[in-house]
């Protein structure tokens, strides 16, 4: 994803004049090319994350289209207050742009978990979210997402599927399908899709076929399309590497509620913990039951359920 989001930005920035770049001592490596092209567009702030919003805050003020990058959890856990009370309160176009979603630091310990990021910002009245799955999916937020006027944020992970849902048309708010199926559909968020697709795969061999939908972006949800979609199936799995209060699977859970939809819905999350050990994504996933094997059993248990 980051790849993919360096490479766009690059393409943007030749024919945007305003837009500014500005990190927290991070992006080494990847963002060496966009440095070397257009060094009066980049500036690195130092570890000072707080600064940074404060920075971009000014910049935006001065009609500059600002992306703020850092790791997620300190872009998000560290700089509420500033995102809260400087970017979104005055509906600036600072698009907050985070390395590293769910585990993909998870090798750095709780303290680089970012798993509660989704969660926090979809308390922030006028904050766009959006979690790409696939590299597609990266590329066409961020076009989207900079031509908005106001904050928003986008996570990103290492690694990305390069599929292209069927109808490649992208629209925040909206279901992007990967899979088509009966009975059942899987919902999914952010880079947790590689194990959604892979259980996908798995159950094809097994003469089982279900759907599978990302969401482009946790807010918006065009509410009405969705439940469209949803009335199609007896059972929604959603599936996000985030606390499922405040994120994925408590927001269609309560517009479910909301529309009285009559369905199944079983929820895979990190499901309120904390993961007090070390390892690396795939490792931690596995802890947690969001792995490709333990979501092919999820889906079977449910299945002979109707």
């Amino acid at each position: 994803m980051r790849d993919t989001f360096q490479k766009e930005l690059i393409n943007i920035s030749k024919k945007n004049k305003n837009l500014m770049l500005l990190t927290a001592d991070l992006g080494f490596g990847v963002f060496d090319e966009f440095e070397k092209k257009f060094p009066k567009k980049y500036l690195n702030v130092g570890v000072a994350e707080q600064n940074l919003i404060g920075v971009s805050t000014g910049l935006a003020m001065n009609g500059k289209i600002v992306i703020a990058y850092s790791i997620a959890n300190f872009l998000t856990l560290r700089c509420l207050e500033q995102i809260r009370n400087d970017a979104v309160y005055h509906n600036l176009n600072i698009n907050l742009v985070s390395s590293g979603g769910g585990y993909t630091y998870g090798v750095l310990g709780m303290s680089h978990h970012a798993t509660e990021d989704l969660s926090v910002l979809n308390c922030i009245p006028g904050i766009i979210i959006v979690a790409p799955s696939t590299k597609w999916e990266t590329k066409e937020a961020l076009k989207k997402l900079l031509k908005i006027k106001g904050t928003t944020y986008l996570r990103l992970e290492k690694n990305a599927s390069n599929l292209i849902p069927k109808d490649a048309v992208y629209s925040l708010g909206n279901l992007n399908n990967y899979s088509k199926g009966s009975k059942l559909a899987i919902i999914c968020v952010g880079g947790i899709f590689s194990e959604c697709i892979a259980a996908v795969e798995i159950l094809k061999k097994k003469k089982t076929n279900i759907s599978l939908y990302t969401l482009s972006s946790l807010k918006p949800i065009d509410e009405i399309k969705l439940i469209k979609t949803i009335k199609r199936y007896r059972v929604i799995i959603t599936v996000e590497e985030n606390n499922f209060l405040g994120g994925l699977g408590s927001t269609i859970a309560s517009i479910i509620t909301k529309y009285s939809i009559k369905c199944i819905h079983k929820i895979v999350s990190t499901n309120d913990k904390t993961l007090k050990i070390v390892g690396d994504q795939e490792f931690l996933r596995k802890q947690l039951g969001m792995d490709a094997n333990s979501l092919v059993s999820k889906v079977e248990s449910l299945i002979k359920k109707f």
